[in-house]
């Protein structure tokens, strides 16, 4: 049974961004560092000779005939010393990525909207979705299946769309800088009677390369799209309690029974104390252990990223290195006129080859580094108060009532009232209706700093069984004061403890 885990353990690091990006990087550094050196040193083989500088009479002439040596030898000389310091500075922050990438979190962050969590356990729904803007709640109204992708997920994709579109505004400056261009020699004929000459180049490569930029974008949102149905389901019980007790010390003992549920460590975080929004009566608290970190295999477009980001980043540098176009003596007016623009267009599709690797290494720390989580979430609410006997209760459990209707939480903010009156007079008899439901919960956090949000629920035959304890242990209480003579007194309010009515569920399982 520990067999896998120890294969796990050795291979953890494949779901680690920092890690994996860091050694993207780090690769991709010492691929620019050899060919930006390689480059330099033939460079400087080759203008070896000339040095120290002689420069002849008809210097100036030759120079003016010799605008394509110039500017390829600029471009290469720039693109190789770029390369070098690029990649070493890529290269050590790669190293520092990777061994920052082994530490472990401190902890896991806070969830994100406790009262919407607790909604969705009591309901065994997805509700982040109503949380979110209007083209969400559209677009989930519309598309059921929508309503299970998580708020970190609807982020990623939001970021997509922005790409696309800025590649897109991108695609449609150069189109329209091309074509104004290429009216430019028409224009000075038609109105100034010049003559000019311009070779305005196709800018087809550079829509090739937006287009495959667009391609993996699009990829990227399809593999953030759940194909499969997340799961959401939870176990319930309703309970009738009856007796001198109030709900908040129901709920208080609840709660530290629950704190049973994580494993021995740090404490787990503190309960949320909830409140219907339409009805502050009815009042409810929300329970989690402590989470664990759990392996999580990201999407497979962070995997794909990976090797872009070196491919992409040695091509850029790669082009600017080895530029080397067609070379001939020619003027430099009409070197200007002739292979200036085409010059550029090089250049400029280098540079987006460049931009687009470090773009991708984005993604795949964006995508690699959502961590998951796993915990035991418990929500206790107030069904009804009511004067009722506890075998009326036990009916209208087993009827349903209106707590099984929609609802919407809100944090307590202060002291309740109602305590503060039981307080008072502690003999009263209460009688009141708690619905709990539980459920194992997966969550995912793209940040240290979180927020953490609920991406599945699911029963668990262990869950449910510790459940079946946690929920007696309130009804075991029986506090009594000792007297100085060794003897007890009577409990509180005279008439004892007093077993609480199942529901009908419980007495046939035999609980």
């Amino acid at each position: 049974m520990h067999y896998p885990k120890r294969i796990w353990q050795r291979i953890s690091f494949l779901t680690n961004a920092e890690v994996l990006v860091g050694c993207a990087f780090l690769l991709a550094g010492i691929i620019l560092v050899w060919n930006g050196w390689e480059k330099l040193q033939r460079l400087y083989l080759e203008f070896s000779g000339y040095f120290p500088l002689r420069l002849p009479d008809n210097t100036a002439k030759i120079l003016l005939h010799s605008f394509p040596l110039i500017f390829k030898t600029f471009i290469n000389t720039v693109g190789s010393l770029c390369s070098v310091l690029m990649g070493a500075l890529w290269a050590v922050s790669g190293i520092g990525e990777a061994l920052e990438g082994r530490k472990k979190w401190a902890q896991a962050p806070d969830l994100d909207r406790p009262e919407v969590v607790a909604e969705s356990l009591r309901s065994g729904r997805s509700l982040y979705w109503k949380t979110m803007a209007l083209p969400v709640r559209i677009l989930a109204g519309l598309v059921p299946r929508a309503r299970f992708i998580s708020p970190i997920t609807y982020e990623m994709i939001h970021h997509v769309f922005m790409s696309v579109l800025r590649i897109i505004l991108v695609g449609a400056f150069v189109a329209l800088i091309l074509y104004l261009l290429g009216l430019v020699p028409v224009l000075a004929n038609r109105y100034l009677q010049w003559n000019v000459r311009l070779a305005v180049p196709s800018g087809d490569p550079l829509y090739w390369v937006l287009v495959l930029l667009i391609i993996a974008n699009g990829l990227i949102a399809m593999s953030l799209l759940p194909f499969r149905k997340p799961q959401y389901g939870r176990g319930n019980e309703t309970i009738p309690v009856c007796g001198t007790g109030d709900p908040h010390l129901f709920f208080a003992l609840l709660e530290e029974g629950c704190r049973l549920l994580s494993a021995q460590g740090p404490a787990p975080s503190s309960p949320y104390r909830l409140e219907r929004s339409d009805n502050p009566v009815i009042k409810g608290t929300l329970i989690e252990s402590r989470p664990k970190e759990i392996p999580s295999l990201a999407g497979p477009a962070g995997y794909l990223c990976l090797p872009l980001i070196p491919v992409l980043l040695s091509s850029g540098f790669g082009r600017l290195t080895d530029f080397s176009p067609e070379i001939s003596s020619i003027y430099f007016i009409d070197f200007l006129s002739l292979n200036l623009l085409s010059y550029a267009l090089d250049v400029a599709l280098a540079m987006a080859l460049i931009l687009a690797g470090v773009h991708f290494g984005e993604w795949a720390r964006k995508l690699l580094g959502v961590r998951r989580f796993q915990s035991a979430v418990v929500f206790c609410s107030l069904a009804a108060e009511t004067t009722a006997s506890p075998v009326q209760l036990a009916s209208s459990s087993r009827k349903g009532s209106e707590y099984s209707r929609p609802s919407q939480w809100r944090p307590v903010a202060e002291i309740d009232e109602a305590f503060a009156q039981w307080a008072k007079n502690p003999n009263m008899e209460r009688d009141f209706l708690v619905e709990i439901c539980w459920a194992e919960a997966i969550s995912d956090s793209a940040t240290e700093d979180g927020p953490r949000y609920i991406t599945g629920m699911r029963e668990s035959e262990v869950l449910r069984d510790s459940m079946r304890r946690l929920t007696q242990l309130p009804f075991y209480v029986n506090l009594e004061r000792a007297l100085p003579g060794g003897t007890r007194s009577s409990p509180v309010g005279g008439t004892g403890p007093r077993e609480s009515v199942k529901n009908s569920d419980q007495a046939k399982s035999g609980d």
